[in-house]
């Protein structure tokens, strides 16, 4: 058993065999800042690829949710 380095309190079972180098547990966890955002780049079906930008500003996650709203792709 491995204790949050903040707080003290035991981290569960579960977050330590998912993330075995934690020194946290989830309740003091950052993870909840990053969001992300999949893009599509290429021309054609056969050149198309995927890429993930990952968001740490909650604003600019807000905005660009807006801005995909108003396009008609939002998947949320």
């Amino acid at each position: 058993m491995k204790n949050c380095k903040i707080c003290n309190e035991p981290i569960p079972e579960g977050r330590l065999k998912a993330l075995p180098g934690t020194q946290v547990c989830t309740q003091h966890s950052n993870a909840s800042a990053y969001r992300g955002n999949i893009v599509n780049y290429g021309r054609s079906e056969d050149d198309m690829f995927q890429d993930i930008d990952i968001i740490r500003d909650p604003h600019l996650f807000e905005k660009l949710e807006q801005y995909k709203s108003q396009a008609g792709q939002s998947k949320s």
